[in-house]
């Protein structure tokens, strides 16, 4: 529903505003439409939302390049009164790059660039006996290669995807009332892959 309500006045005011000017417009935001544009058509899939859902891009000095930041917040609590459990999650993501353009016709670009990111989460699951707590951070980097068509000067839509090389550490908590907590550690490096899935509304200002 809140991704609607954006949606909804991001459209409105850029269209309420909208002038088909030659400038080169210097800001735009992006968001994460995937998951709308699905549930609206009702094909029966739920896909994924992405780990940075809104995007802030500026352009520098030069026409093609933009500096780009990226992020995503996700907070969620339940209790179970059957059981007495509860869980609280929360989720941070930040990416920082630059992006180049090339023009590949007259509503395509192609994006190409560099991002670096970083994810903290921590989960706590909690009952009457013992807590759970589960916390990781991720650092990384990420070249990544897309496209932008341009809908009118100020709307484009535009899908990307990338190559991700990153470092996680992981704690793991087993903690009982009047002992020393159970811990449990560990260290990964990993690299994928990452196919163009998300669709992004672009809106320039």
């Amino acid at each position: 529903m809140r991704y609607t309500i954006l949606l909804f006045l991001m459209i409105i005011s850029t269209f309420v505003f909208s002038q088909e000017e030659s400038k080169v417009r210097k800001t735009e935001i992006g968001i994460d439409v995937t998951s709308l544009i699905t549930s609206t058509i009702g094909n029966g899939i739920n896909p994924s939302i992405s780990d940075f859902p809104f995007t802030i891009k500026n352009r520098i000095k030069e026409e093609n390049r933009y500096f780009r930041i990226g992020m995503g917040v996700n907070v969620a609590t339940s209790l179970d009164l059957f059981t007495d459990q509860s869980s609280k999650s929360s989720r941070y993501n930040l990416r920082l790059g630059v992006e180049k353009r090339e023009a590949i016709g007259g509503r395509f670009s192609l994006l190409y660039g560099l991002d670096l990111f970083g994810k903290y989460s921590k989960q706590t699951i909690g009952s009457s006996f013992a807590d759970i707590e589960n916390l990781g951070l991720t650092f990384g980097t990420s070249p990544f290669l897309g496209v932008q068509f341009k809908i009118n000067n100020r709307i484009a839509l535009e899908l990307e995807s990338s190559f991700s090389a990153s470092y996680t550490y992981q704690k793991n908590a087993l903690i009982i009332e009047s002992n020393p907590p159970d811990e449990e550690k560990s260290n990964q490096f990993s690299a994928r892959i990452i196919l163009p899935q998300w669709l992004f509304l672009i809106v320039k200002f």
